[in-house]
């Protein structure tokens, strides 16, 4: 998963998450959350990540076989009323879509 990927990659860097969460602007218990899964990582958070990690995030996100796809608010909630039908049609599992409109996060089963 692409948390699991950042996680691996900050540790290996020894990038503690403190000095994460202060790049980002955010507390430790904040970036903690998004690294367990308890938070959502947002399209920029995730930019910025990559930046610090010094990691090409298309090259991350094609490691993690994971896909996002940046989208409006008003398209996140009509591909919420949809997420069976892609699921089904595009091979794509797990797929969270927040209302909010920042990002839909899915892992790819097509090329399994």
């Amino acid at each position: 998963m692409l948390i699991e990927e950042i996680k691996k990659l900050r540790k290996s860097q020894k990038i503690s998450q403190t000095e994460m969460a202060g790049f980002l602007t955010m507390a430790q218990t904040t970036y903690s959350d998004i690294e367990n899964g308890i938070s959502k990582l947002t399209i920029e958070d995730f930019l910025k990540i990559c930046k610090k990690l010094e990691i090409d995030p298309i090259l991350l996100v094609k490691e993690s076989k994971e896909v996002l796809i940046s989208v409006t608010p008003t398209e996140a909630k009509a591909l919420n009323s949809l997420n069976t039908k892609i699921q089904n049609n595009f091979s794509i599992q797990n797929v969270n879509v927040k209302t909010s409109g920042d990002v839909i996060i899915g892992k790819n089963i097509k090329n399994k």
